[in-house]
């Protein structure tokens, strides 16, 4: 990253010189010396940016699921397992077009029963999911009971999804910002030591 610094510092100072914005000077001795520490300072500020950026914004990519991104309100949230029930084993599909055959067959399954189970391993709940428009399921315990079942649809999915897109955006803003502020604190600097 600190190459990569010192490489777009260089190129920016090679260009503005070509183009006329400004030209160098010739520096001799304790100059020389200071203006090449100021290459190497810049550049090692940029690419610890840079590389600070690029972590946090892979770490955020691989460990934060669109379903935290959701707000609290999000999605439809059941106290009793009895609607719960009924609303999740009542045949519905997603609102999407089916064309194809076989996708239209995947909505005829028979389905099996799934069993939710408290912390200490006991079941509490056992429902068939039918219902296609919901594709996430949370349950929450207080202590070995179940107090409350959110479900989530399609619509809450890209809710969270762009959300973490627009997270990724400011990343991505990030960082031609260092460069274009990293670039001028290097000609402000070195226009001192004229």
């Amino acid at each position: 990253m600190t190459l990569l610094g010192l490489v777009l510092l260089w190129l920016a100072e090679k260009l503005a010189v070509k183009k006329g914005l400004y030209s160098l000077p010739v520096l001799k001795g304790d100059k020389a010396l200071r203006l090449h520490s100021l290459q190497k300072k810049c550049g090692i500020a940029f690419g610890t940016i840079v590389g600070v950026l690029l972590i946090t914004q892979l770490l955020f990519h691989c460990f934060v699921s669109p379903w935290s991104l959701l707000p609290p309100d999000a999605g439809q949230t059941f106290t009793d397992t009895t609607a719960f029930t009924k609303y999740i084993e009542t045949f519905d599909t997603p609102d999407v077009t089916l064309s194809d055959k076989r996708l239209e067959s995947t909505f005829h399954l028979d389905y099996e029963a799934e069993t939710v189970c408290a912390p200490d391993g006991s079941p509490v709940l056992t429902y068939v999911h039918r219902n296609g428009k919901v594709i996430n399921v949370r349950f929450s315990w207080d202590g070995n009971t179940l107090s409350s079942v959110t479900t989530y649809d399609r619509d809450d999915l890209m809710y969270g999804l762009l959300r973490k897109i627009a997270f990724h955006m400011i990343w991505l803003a990030a960082y031609p910002l260092t460069a274009v502020i990293t670039g001028i604190v290097y000609l402000v600097r070195k226009k001192k030591l004229r």
